[in-house]
């Protein structure tokens, strides 16, 4: 249940930050998703965790209603995904930042370690170079577009709706390998 919560939190933060032109940004420079399963979201992941012991008994129970739901029937219907996506704005904070101490979460993707504040949204941008398309040359273009993407998630998106997000990238390795740095 809590990666159904989590994946109706990037279908939030996607939707919220205008993830989508970002994603064409990428398509339209011809980089494969290295992301399978939902068609939703094709190059970016939510990497933070969460906890569902912060919740109320209400908001406990509310959350387990969800679950009767498949996560194609949260994504499509939108009667069902509004009502999640409700759910979430009232309770996200609890759900991930509740034990913020200050720290920062460090994740070690395929380009090295990265890290982000415990306080905010941990996002990956996942993607590869496709094999017939690899140059030194279009390595660096697509490392300036990535850069771009990030400071732009990062300090504007993010900024503008009050949401504090750090955007790890990942060239097509491990998505979730992270612990915390004190």
């Amino acid at each position: 249940m809590d990666d159904k919560y989590k994946i109706m939190t990037l279908k939030y933060l996607y939707e919220l930050l205008d993830l989508k032109q970002y994603e064409k940004k990428l398509e339209n420079n011809n980089l494969d998703s290295i992301i399978t399963g939902f068609n939703d979201f094709k190059y970016f992941t939510l990497l933070s965790n969460g906890n569902i012991s912060t919740f109320t008994e209400e908001e406990r129970q509310e959350f387990l209603s969800f679950d009767k739901y498949s996560i194609e029937e949260m994504l499509s219907n939108d009667e069902i995904s509004n009502k999640i996506i409700s759910f979430i704005k009232r309770t996200f904070q609890k759900f991930y930042f509740s034990d913020t101490k200050g720290e920062y979460i460090q994740y070690n993707q395929d380009t090295g370690l990265q890290i982000v504040p415990d306080d905010a949204f941990a996002l990956g941008i996942n993607y590869r170079i496709k094999y017939e398309d690899y140059s030194d040359e279009k390595s660096f273009e697509i490392s300036k577009i990535i850069a771009q993407i990030i400071n732009d998630i990062q300090f504007n998106k993010s900024k503008e709706k009050g949401l504090k997000v750090g955007v790890i990238e990942n060239k097509g390795l491990a998505l979730d390998n992270n612990f915390l740095v004190r």
